[in-house]
């Protein structure tokens, strides 16, 4: 029998070649197999010698997933409001050529629901969807079963043949579904192995004889299909973003489910409450209906764990049994769900709760005088974690005053005490910024210019992800009017889009800018600032200061300005205590060999204490405010040390 070879016939035939190369160390290399080093089988189907065999590409390669035989089993629960994005898909599938749809989204809209949809009417003889589709069987096709145990040279691409073949075959009648598709179609920068599978499938896609339906989001798409090879190839379908009212009518149709699995009750008038709750506290660049079942999900898994603990506790306190007998099983309100939503995205679920207290006493700790601006932040952060109101702007300050009076210090103490740790920060020098071409480095370049089809990171990306940040904006007047007027928009919306079609989104975050501005103005005595009580200033005063450098419709933008006051000699001096005691308490650390005396300074007890008065006396001017204060400590401790090599114990103060 003569056999003909295809154009691409020559490297499916060198692939198997090369399987038996590998193979001939006594591994079954006539059996048609060949194992690679990780020990994944690649199997080369033979056809028995009896008729009633089936010829090649009709056996199921053992690589898709059969959504069929899902929906069969139940796998799938009804696609309600998806009517319009199924008939589109249909009309598609059925062409004569270029069968394939490709279903754009944002991310959670339920893309790959409308996929499962059109198997489960499949399975139940829907009139329409069996009209077009008869006997036809959906299969998705996973890429990590593609590439995983592809470590030889020439299996990857054998897989991808026999899935083609597969789907290709008159009699197998299939529908291949990819999943985030965008990753094997114009991918060859990001992953050279993926651009293998895009260079086999475009000339299978063009020929009409494989019929695929891709997934990809909407901001993906924006780069797939800017190549005309693929976008030709393909059908797009848009699936929008489901309404509150839809979602929650979704969330009445799936609740019996949630229900049984976690043995938690969801009352009817907590849905509508859970779909804005999901809205208010969603992650970013997550979607309708997804955000509310998600936060359902976890409000239910949640009620269950405390239920578990209950049931545990009462087996040695008896007394919480009458609990378990007036609610056999948790009801979930909205407080839970707005518990659950906040540990969704800081994994803490009291954080404000608990956290505004810690930073009152970190504040008092740390930071020395500035009693106004302390008061100003603790009360706002207190605010953020009522949410009287659904917040679309972040918390913001604009703190003014000179060099060294603490305003940096302070965001960071922010940070820490609200947020858990330093590196929930955003720093961002406006020194940096001062011209308006600078602006590409915050929200990427326009299209068409340099970079703007580029991967480069911008300083907000990492809000994505971490919602709840600290944006510090240090020296806010050295930004170009451009850049200001950038985060004018910010602080005014809270959400701002950047040149690649992204939303950057503001609103969960407390903004900080510091300037110097206006300090010649704020020094003067008419003003208060060099008279011996500290005063209090009103915003009306700061925003008269501050109008030589910035427009007023930027700063009426600020939640609250807060003037801060120079540093005094005794304020200095209890400045010393305090960094001396983050000095000793690191070095000790590092240092277990060496002790130093004091281990710790009183803060209250700093001006009876000798030698703090005279690194102060030594050190202070009014001009640097407490910018030399660390600086002194360390030197006078490490002069100390190299005074003394011989010594381990030393006495500091």
């Amino acid at each position: 029998m003569e056999i003909k070879t295809g154009k691409h016939d020559t490297l499916r035939m060198a692939s198997i070649h090369d399987f038996g190369k590998n193979d001939q160390n006594g591994s079954n290399s006539g059996s048609g197999s060949s194992t690679s080093a990780s020990g994944s089988a690649v199997i080369v189907t033979q056809a028995p010698s009896n008729s009633k065999s089936k010829g090649p590409g009709e056996e199921d390669t053992g690589l898709l997933v059969n959504y069929n035989e899902l929906a069969k089993k139940g796998e799938f629960t009804e696609a309600l409001f998806r009517d319009a994005q199924i008939m589109q898909t249909l009309s598609v599938l059925a062409s004569k050529n270029k069968p394939n749809a490709l279903l754009t989204g944002d991310a959670g809209v339920g893309k790959t629901q409308i996929v499962e949809e059109i198997a489960r009417r499949l399975v139940n003889d829907d009139p329409i969807v069996n009209g077009l589709l008869k006997g036809i069987t959906l299969y998705e096709l996973p890429l990590g079963k593609i590439v995983s145990g592809s470590s030889l040279v020439g299996q990857l691409e054998e897989k991808i043949y026999q899935v083609i073949d597969f789907a290709q075959n008159a009699k197998s009648k299939a529908i291949i579904f990819i999943d985030e598709i965008h990753q094997i179609m114009g991918s060859s920068e990001t992953n050279p192995t993926y651009n293998k599978l895009a260079q086999i499938l475009k000339p299978a896609l063009g020929r009409g004889h494989l019929r695929v339906i891709g997934a990809t989001t909407t901001q993906e798409a924006v780069t797939f299909l800017s190549d005309p090879a693929f976008s030709r190839r393909w059908s797009e379908v848009q699936v929008p973003e489901l309404s509150p009212e839809q979602t929650a009518e979704i969330i009445l149709n799936i609740r019996d489910t949630f229900q049984k699995h976690h043995n938690v009750i969801l009352p009817d008038n907590v849905i509508e409450q859970a779909v804005a709750i999901g809205d208010e506290f969603k992650q970013y660049g997550s979607h309708r209906p997804d955000t509310t079942i998600t936060l359902i999900d976890k409000a239910m898994a949640d009620a269950r764990i405390k239920r578990i603990k209950l049931e545990e506790d009462a087996k040695t306190n008896p007394q919480l049994n009458h609990i378990i007998a007036a609610q056999p099983r948790p009801i979930i309100n909205v407080k839970q769900l707005k518990q659950s939503a906040l540990s969704l995205l800081t994994g803490d679920e009291k954080m404000f709760e608990q956290n505004a207290d810690r930073l009152k006493d970190t504040l008092n700790a740390q930071i020395i005088g500035q009693a106004s601006a302390k008061t100003a932040v603790v009360d706002a952060v207190k605010r953020l974690g009522l949410r009287l109101t659904k917040r679309k702007r972040p918390v913001s300050f604009l703190f003014a005053g000179p060099s060294g009076t603490g305003k940096t210090e302070i965001a960071k103490q922010v940070t820490e005490a609200v947020f858990g740790s330093k590196e929930r920060m955003v720093y961002i020098n406006m020194s940096e910024f001062s011209n308006p071409a600078s602006m590409t480095r915050i929200i990427g370049s326009s299209a068409g210019y340099v970079g703007s089809d580029s991967k480069q990171e911008l300083p907000f990306d990492t809000l994505e992800n971490n919602p709840y940040q600290v944006v510090l904006l240090d020296e806010f007047e050295k930004a170009h009017t451009e850049v200001q007027r950038f985060f004018m928009q910010a602080l005014d919306e809270g959400v701002v889009k950047t040149n690649r079609n992204k939303e950057i989104d503001f609103s969960r975050t407390i903004m900080i800018a510091t300037t110097n501005a206006g300090v010649i103005d704020m020094a003067k005595n008419a003003i208060g600032f060099m008279q011996d009580a500290e005063p209090e200033r009103s915003s009306e005063d700061i925003i008269r200061i501050l109008q030589s450098s910035f427009d007023t419709e930027l700063l009426n933008r600020f939640e609250k300005l807060i003037a801060f006051t120079p540093i005094k000699k005794e304020d200095y001096t209890r400045i010393l205590a305090v960094k001396y005691n983050q000095i000793v308490q690191e070095a000790q650390a590092n240092r277990k060999d060496l002790v130093f005396s004091p281990s710790h300074v009183d803060i209250e007890q700093a001006l009876q204490n000798d030698k703090l008065l005279e690194l102060a006396e030594q050190s202070y001017t009014p001009a640097s405010n407490g910018r030399p204060a660390e600086r002194t400590i360390r030197e006078h401790i490490e002069q100390t040390i190299l005074d003394n090599p011989n010594d381990t114990q030393f006495d500091l103060l």
